[in-house]
Parts: C-alpha cells; sequence; structure tokens
C-alpha cells in the first residue's frame, strides 16, 4: 500500500533508557549519511530528518514546511553546534541547562548571509536520536509536518500518507499520540524572547536563564 517508502522499522516501544537497538540506529543512519531522508519522531513530534547541508534543507524545506524558518538543525554534541552558530560564555552556560531538551534555540550563525543571520537548533532530549546524530557524525535537519489548521501529524495513517517520500519510516507506537510542540525562544540578539511557548514552560526557561 505504501510502496513508494522503501522500508518501514515498527516498534511498540524504546528501551526504558530511551535508546534503540544498535542495528536499528545504524539502518536510520546510514541512509541520512547517503543524503536520504527519514521520518520519525523526534522528543514524540513526528518529522522527517535529514543531514545536514544545503542541498538537504533546501529540499526538505520544499516538501515538508511551508516556511524556511520551520527547519531546525539538530545535535547530539556540543562539539557540533561549533559548526553552526557563534555563542558567547553567558548563551554557552544557558545552553548547557536547558538542553538536551524540548527547546529550540535561536542563534547567531557562524558565517552569516545577510538575509539569514539566525539558525534554529536542538538537542533533543530522546537517546536514540541522539545516537541516530551521532552515527551520522554531523548535525541534522528536521523539520515537523503539520496537517490543516497546523495540527501535528501523529496518527499512523497521517504519518504514512505526509511522509511517504521518506526513504525510511521509524513507526514508534507510543509516540503515535498528542504531544505538546516545542518551547522556541531566541536568544540571538543577546537578550531572552520566547517565541512559542510549548513543552517547557515560560517561567522555567526565565529562571533557568536568569541564574
Amino acid at each position: 500500500m505504501y510502496s513508494i517508502t522503501k522500508e518501514v522499522i515498527p516498534i511498540k516501544r524504546v528501551k526504558k533508557d530511551g535508546s534503540l537497538d544498535r542495528e536499528i540506529v545504524e539502518r536510520i543512519a546510514a541512509q541520512l549519511r547517503e543524503g536520504k531522508m527519514a521520518a520519525m519522531p523526534v522528543d514524540s513530534v513526528f518529522g522527517i530528518i535529514g543531514k545536514f547541508g544545503e542541498i538537504n534543507e533546501r529540499r526538505i524545506a520544499s516538501l515538508y514546511s511551508e516556511r524556511s524558518d520551520n527547519v531546525v538543525y539538530m545535535i547530539s554534541s556540543f562539539k557540533m553546534l561549533d559548526e553552526l552558530a557563534d555563542i558567547d560564555k553567558t548563551e554557552f552556560d544557558f545552553l548547557h541547562r536547558v538542553w538536551p531538551g524540548e527547546v529550540v534555540v535561536k542563534l547567531k550563525r557562524k558565517n552569516p548571509v545577510k538575509e539569514n543571520p539566525v539558525i534554529s537548533v536542538r538537542y533533543p532530549k530522546n537517546k536514540f536520536v541522539q545516537d541516530i546524530i551521532s552515527r551520522v557524525d554531523a548535525p541534522c535537519i528536521f523539520t515537523a509536518c503539520l496537517r490543516f489548521r497546523n495540527k501535528r501529524v501523529f496518527k499512523t495513517t497521517d504519518i504514512f500518507e505526509k511522509y511517504k517520500k521518506a526513504n525510511i519510516i521509524l513507526l514508534i507506537e507510543e509516540f503515535c499520540k498528542k504531544h505538546p510542540s516545542p518551547t522556541i525562544i531566541d536568544v540571538a540578539r543577546g537578550e531572552l524572547v520566547i517565541e512559542n511557548e510549548g513543552r517547557i514552560p515560560a517561567e522555567e526557561i526565565k529562571s533557568l536563564y536568569f541564574l
């Protein structure tokens, strides 16, 4: 029925530590290293993921996102952050307090272009996502596909329909349910701006920023 997608990996739930079998992690990472796309949950929100690169960014944005600023760069270590953003010590200390977690942070882009000086970055909470990015050995690009009236995709049938052009789908049953969006904040201009209060309350973010 869904022959457009080359491979589907169905799983009921992740392990107690949030990880997946190494063989599954490597199967997905191998696809991403080759420049292909995977559909999978990131901190319980399904979306499309690809390896860091301008071609993949344009491709994912055009296929799955109405706005290019919905594309988020994901890391599995702070060393990867050095490839993406310029941050000072205050920002570095703050990021260590909120990451890994369900927070997207807008930062000053490294080697910025005039029309796009800011980059959205996320260090996911899920261990299996961190493991996949680590195996890719490069930052990854992610965007969540929205349905009518900006509703998140979480039902199995909708996931297959929206992500049928993905090369591989990781379908984790325990995440096929409604889940709050990540909190989105901007610190690129030297101050804290909360753009969307999602999973992490605004007051908690403020308390961590002003420590």
